[in-house]
């Protein structure tokens, strides 16, 4: 539902963009881009004389069963293209929270192992345990 969403706010930025542009060119008396704006008009016409000889020479069915074949190919790759970058990506995430679990894992278990480390060390000796039990019963 919000891909199509984002198709119309699109398109109303490109006209609102396009009508900014030519209200700007109108006032000015200059057109910007002009050789760029020429060769695609021509492009356009070219295309549009190329469909026009087309449906001529194939008729309009022909050429629309054509079209939808076409679009029908592009589109599946597309969705072949998707699928394999779901795949792709979902393999990605997995591959990335056992990563995540291994360091947390890792991060904990070598914190208790430094707990432990730092018990033995400040550990008192058995002769220093015996004093302090000596100097407590004795009550100094």
């Amino acid at each position: 539902m919000i891909l199509p969403l984002y198709f119309v706010i699109g398109s109303a930025t490109f006209l609102a963009f396009l009508l900014v542009l030519f209200w700007h060119e109108e006032r000015r008396g200059k057109k910007y881009a002009l050789r760029f704006r020429l060769k695609l008009d021509h492009f356009a016409q070219n295309l549009n004389k190329s469909y026009a000889d087309m449906t001529q020479l194939f008729g309009t069915g022909s050429l629309r069963m054509t079209m939808h074949f076409v679009t029908h190919r592009v589109l599946t790759y597309v969705a072949r293209l998707t699928q394999f970058l779901h795949t792709y990506l979902n393999k990605l995430q997995m591959r990335h929270r056992k990563i995540v679990h291994e360091a947390r894992k890792e991060r904990s278990s070598s914190h208790l192992e430094a707990m432990q480390e730092h018990k033995k060390n400040v550990a008192l000796s058995e002769e220093e345990k015996r004093r302090l039990r000596e100097r407590f019963l004795s009550g100094e």
